[in-house]
């Protein structure tokens, strides 16, 4: 989501149109789900995708032919028999999109940059479009704009108000799990859009395994944060795709200052275990969603007897993944990595599945 609103608000700020493809709605097979959103550029290129195949090929399409208008298009796409086949839709799914060209004024501009600065930094944000009364499939433009931050309206466009109704409606699927709706709300229609942030993981280490880690979870939607006691391994140039890098003075109270929540992970490694179990106590003092420490059985066995005869709970205990990531017999920091970051995607998705439901 950062990288596409990136994309947006670079094509705006040189003054360049938009058209931006949201799945609104889904059922059976589809490659993506609600929520899932694509940017069109005048020149043909994209930025996002809403699962590739023939309905993207034809969300193209629409897109291209809808330069110039500052209007949008609900399109359904429903797919059986051969035409699944050719779409990998293989249940016959269906996908409702919806697309709307953003003209390059000042309004348009601060709406995508409030959303990308609440992205950015990891706060649930919302992006409302008033579709006013109108059925559909046609919508004449330009359409009402908001944009909430943590359910706070920072930016809105084209007159749009924001009542607590709507601003309920709005915080209904928020924090941390991905969606998009159209709902009814006083005499027309909204569009919700939950514009899922990063979810934070803190790398405490900053390692060779830690290094190679970073650097893949960065690669599928995670905010890198790393933390060490070294600076000449904490900095950006090992670690260029971090958000945040601090250098501590030790591994003492290593997360002051860090807000972790229950969308966040934890990865300790560290160079030593007397390490390891001070940033393992601290952490299972925190609600991070996910506590994972590298190290043999071994290792494990021998923390976890220090820590319950230091009084820590059994049930904190069972919440660490140690040894850390899926068994796939990884040996070089490459594969560790990819253990590591199949887990932490494996974690992410079973919560955002929770925070659904």
């Amino acid at each position: 989501m950062k990288k596409v609103l990136q994309e947006m608000k670079k094509a705006l700020d040189q003054g360049q149109e938009v058209v931006q493809a949201v799945i609104c709605g889904h059922g059976g097979s589809t490659p993506r789900t609600s929520g899932a959103r694509m940017a069109v550029f005048r020149d043909g290129s994209i930025s996002g995708t809403i699962g590739g195949g023939i309905v993207e090929a034809m969300a193209i399409k629409a897109a291209q032919d809808m330069f110039g208008s500052p209007g949008a298009l609900l399109k359904s796409f429903n797919l059986t028999g051969q035409d699944a086949a050719v779409s990998d839709m293989i249940c016959g799914g269906r996908l409702d999109v919806f697309l709307e060209c953003l003209l390059p004024g000042d309004a348009t501009r601060a709406l995508v940059n409030e959303a990308l600065k609440g992205v950015a930094r990891g706060a649930p944000v919302t992006w409302i479009t008033d579709l006013g009364s109108a059925e559909g499939p046609e919508f004449s433009g330009p359409l009402a704009h908001g944009v909430l931050v943590g359910g706070k309206l920072v930016e809105s466009g084209q007159g749009m108000a924001v009542d607590e109704e709507l601003a309920a409606l709005a915080r209904m699927p928020v924090n941390r799990s991905p969606g998009a709706a159209i709902v009814e709300h006083g005499q027309g229609r909204m569009l919700l859009e939950n514009m899922l942030s990063p979810s934070p993981v803190v790398f405490v280490g900053a390692g060779h395994v830690a290094r190679s880690t970073a650097a893949l979870a960065a690669t599928v939607g995670f905010r890198v944060v790393v933390l060490d006691d070294r600076a000449d391994f904490a900095n950006a140039e090992r670690f260029p795709e971090a958000s945040e890098i601090r250098v501590i003075d030790s591994f003492a109270a290593c997360f002051t200052g860090l807000e972790v929540d229950s969308d966040s992970s934890l990865v300790i490694v560290t160079r030593g275990h007397v390490h390891d179990k001070t940033v393992l106590e601290q952490a299972l003092a925190t609600p991070a969603g996910y506590v994972g420490m590298i190290g043999s059985r071994s290792k494990r066995d021998a923390i976890y007897a220090a820590l319950l005869e230091q009084g820590v709970e059994q049930r904190d205990i069972h919440r660490v993944h140690c040894p850390i990531g899926i068994s796939i017999g990884a040996d070089t920091p490459e594969e560790i990595a990819v253990s590591i970051v199949a887990e932490l995607v494996q974690e992410r998705a079973a919560r955002r599945k929770r925070a659904s439901l």
